[in-house]
């Protein structure tokens, strides 16, 4: 059993990340490449643990199966999204070599590139039902006069849009997509929520916001999603504190995007998808966007 504590794995995982540091190596054929980094990164501490006032809710180790620190891409916790078809009707053009790890200040972290010779993305290969997740993540390459075609987000859902094509539905035909960020209207907008989805597909009009709003996007930031029985919530971490954003998702006996609710029939399974794909239009800018995410901790709950 796994029962060593966040702040011990992050150190032993810094730990080998500055041992095995290396600007060139590859990590995994078929699934990653490599880069070198090009912007300074503050400095890398211990992620935060589970708000003081959940901790009673949640695991005290995070799971090892779901949480990742980065150090390279691991084939026994992810593999290649699939290609989606983009907007326009081409082919989408997910690469490998796409999906990179980069290098600052001694410390590593997964770097996902959109630019117009591809996208990128990966799939989480195991579930989770519920839990809280803190994740540590920045956006480069956008402009705020400029609408993009670049989509990253940061979501689950039941199916993991992966090359391995792996799913947990649930029995009742329905389940949920939860956006914890995504990037959208191509023109610095960001949301968070929670959508519906049955008989093949998210109901994107049926969508239930817990963030919607403008972002600037600048340096990195630590969210933490929350996903239990009751609701879905998103927190951000600022000057050593956990602080609640936007309005939560309750899950009640029926869906109103006006009052924040969601039938809790759709609650399922989750795999984590960490993507960044094109949306292509004539007018969107195709320049390089940047995902980086240089923590995923899951704390499964009690």
């Amino acid at each position: 059993m796994y029962n060593q504590t966040a702040s011990g794995r992050r150190s032993t995982l810094l730990a080998q990340k500055l041992t095995h540091h290396t600007t060139g190596l590859l990590l995994f054929v078929g699934l990653t490449g490599v880069s070198c980094a090009s912007a300074a990164k503050e400095q890398t501490s211990t992620p935060p643990a589970v708000p003081a006032e959940l901790r009673s809710s949640f695991a005290a180790d995070i799971d090892p199966m779901i949480s990742d620190d980065f150090d390279r891409i691991d084939p026994n916790r992810w593999e290649k999204r699939q290609s989606k078809a983009r907007s326009d009707g081409a082919a989408g053009n997910i690469k490998a070599s796409h999906n990179q790890i980069e290098t600052e200040d001694d410390a590593t972290y997964l770097s996902l590139l959109a630019s117009e010779d591809g996208e990128a993305g990966v799939s989480a290969i195991h579930p989770h039902r519920y839990g809280f997740t803190v994740c540590r993540w920045r956006v480069r390459g956008l402009d705020a006069e400029k609408a993009y075609a670049a989509h990253p987000a940061i979501w689950s859902f039941s199916y993991n849009m992966g090359v391995g094509r792996r799913n947990r539905p649930n029995d009742n035909g329905k389940t949920v997509e939860i956006d914890w960020f995504e990037y959208i209207k191509w023109e610095r907008m960001f949301h968070a929520r929670a959508i519906p989805a049955r008989e093949g597909g998210s109901k994107i009009e049926e969508s239930v916001y817990m963030l919607h709003g403008r972002t600037d996007f600048d340096g990195w930031r630590t969210w933490g999603f929350e996903y239990t029985p009751d609701h879905v919530r998103v927190w951000k971490h600022v000057d050593g504190a956990w602080e609640l954003m936007g309005t939560p998702v309750a899950f009640t006996d029926t869906t109103d995007p006006d009052s924040h609710t969601l039938d809790r029939n759709y609650r399922s399974d989750q795999f984590f998808v960490l993507s960044n794909i094109w949306f292509y239009k004539p007018e969107y800018e195709l320049s390089d966007v940047r995902l980086d995410i240089d923590f995923l901790h899951h704390y499964p709950m009690n």
